[in-house]
């Protein structure tokens, strides 16, 4: 697949054109055709190395955010082949500019009916920014008097629209060629923020600044007493700024910088918003991809009203590539309910072990056996260590009993909830309900702690057997289990 890739970081000369091997997709994920990207301010940041403690050092890097195209192969619940989509990747990891992208199925979202892709493209991340600024961050309400600093921008002209859907009247500010356009966006009032400051004595319920060249100092008394001020970025383009805005941010509750999470049902929201016609996208400029250098010019020098989109032609893919998208389609899938259901079997039956030392052992040992299969729950620091703490609050609860009378309530809700928090892992890591696997894993920890209780206190009756080396006949069992499910998986990571 071609891709445009940064060289080193720097000026936009450092893009340059290669063809790359198409992304493996994970489970949860689809791998998209893009038809367009755009440029966002993220995009420039990382292209001039700025962000480089969050991107990394190395060169070779393909950027870009924003996509919007057509699913070709999908292991999401969500998609299937076919689907128009759009979305936004994480932005210090990039990979939008390319003709191929692997993408979260819950960062993605069915692209708007009445759009381009084109025209999509430039949508998923200001729009993203200033729904949560105004919605989550901002708790707009139908009737609000709302600020918005930088209104004719990517972020802004996206917020006003959002505004005036919720019945907000709106006040902008920007420079005085651009009071036309925000007009046609649907300000009821607008400033030039060259010649006119917002008066002292004027309340709104609600400030977003969509410049990000303000903080809550600049505008407190411009607020009723219940309003947030709401930033993209709070005047953090110098040393002052960063001051002035992280003592808004810590010590006045009314102040929020917003971080745009993507997630797919914000998109869905704003979709919905498009295919009502309560929301366009504002598209300054389109570039070809080949000359993405030419886009981070323009979005450098330039004014920009609205956003810059980069179109990807669709000129066919090559045979390799071709049979590499074949090959992600007949992968098999491996059977996530068994995986979920044996991970919590296994965490029931390691916590039946009774020595503190042992359990270790299992954890260690276990871990190793699945390192080849997609069970790898026991990899992971903060799982091990909450499954340690769970197994020495029931070695407590119990106080090591050889043969016990019965199972302890304490010591039956901890394996449950071993078995709980390792599913639950798997499930993160895979992309799956984390919410459903708990449960699945809880269940099959409580069926396996009944079964290991049965067996051991049989074996206990008839043998006599001590303490000890039914321990050992456990670990066994369990390392044996975890063997046999390595074994079963391997190959269908």
């Amino acid at each position: 697949m071609k891709a445009a890739i940064l060289k080193k970081y720097g000026t936009p000369e450092q893009f340059h054109f290669a063809e790359l091997d198409v992304p493996v997709i994970k489970e949860g994920e689809i791998l998209v055709r893009n038809k367009a990207s755009s440029v966002n301010p993220v995009d420039i940041l990382v292209r001039q190395g700025k962000l480089k403690l969050l991107t990394g050092i190395s060169s070779g890097q393909v950027i870009g955010s924003d996509f919007s195209g057509v699913v070709v192969a999908s292991k999401s619940a969500r998609f299937k082949e076919g689907d128009e989509v759009f979305g936004v990747l994480n932005a210090t990891k990039g990979g939008a500019y390319a003709e191929l992208l692997q993408a979260n199925g819950q960062h993605a979202a069915l692209k708007p009916s009445t759009l381009s892709h084109t025209e999509a493209a430039a949508l998923p991340m200001v729009a993203l920014t200033a729904w949560q600024g105004l919605v989550k961050d901002g708790k707009i309400q139908g009737g609000d008097k709302v600020l918005i600093l930088g209104c004719t921008g990517g972020v802004g002209s996206v917020a006003v629209q959002i505004a005036k859907a919720f019945e907000a009247k709106v006040s902008g500010t920007c420079s005085k060629e651009h009071m036309e356009f925000a007009k046609s966006l649907g300000c009821d009032r607008i400033l030039d923020y060259e010649k006119e400051k917002v008066p002292s004595d004027e309340k709104f319920d609600l400030i977003f600044d969509a410049s990000g060249f303000f903080s809550i100092s600049d505008y407190k008394d411009n607020l009723t007493s219940d309003a947030m001020f709401v930033s993209t970025r709070g005047g953090t383009d110098d040393a002052s700024g960063i001051v002035k805005a992280a003592k808004g941010a810590i010590f006045d509750k009314r102040m929020r910088i917003v971080v745009e999470q993507p997630n797919s049902a914000d998109l869905d929201k704003i979709r919905e918003l498009v295919d009502s016609g309560q929301l366009k996208p504002v598209v300054a400029q389109t570039f070809l991809f080949e000359n993405v250098a030419e886009a981070h010019h323009y979005m450098e020098k330039e004014s920009v009203v609205g956003k810059v989109v980069i179109e990807i032609p669709d000129v066919g893919l090559t045979p390799k590539d071709q049979q590499a998208i074949q090959r992600i389609k007949t992968t098999k899938e491996p059977n996530y309910t068994r995986e979920l259901v044996a991970t919590g079997f296994i965490a029931g039956l390691r916590s039946m072990s009774a020595p503190v030392i042992a359990r270790d052992m299992i954890l260690n040992t276990t871990g190793g056996q699945l390192q080849s299969s997609r069970l790898r729950f026991l990899q992971s620091p903060a799982v091990s260590t909450v499954l340690k703490l769970l197994a020495t609050t029931e070695m407590v609860a119990d106080k090591l009993p050889s043969v016990p009378n019965r199972i302890k309530p304490l010591s039956l809700v901890v394996r449950a909830a071993s078995g709980a928090t390792s599913s639950a892992a798997v499930a993160k890591k895979t992309r799956h309900s984390t919410v459903a696997a708990a449960i699945v894993g809880g269940l099959a920890a409580i069926a396996a702690t009944y079964a290991m209780y049965y067996v051991r206190t049989g074996v206990a009756k008839k043998t006599k057997l001590p303490d000890v080396v039914l321990g050992m006949m456990e670990d066994a069992l369990v390392l044996a289990v975890g063997a046999a499910l390595a074994q079963r998986t391997k190959g269908t990571t």
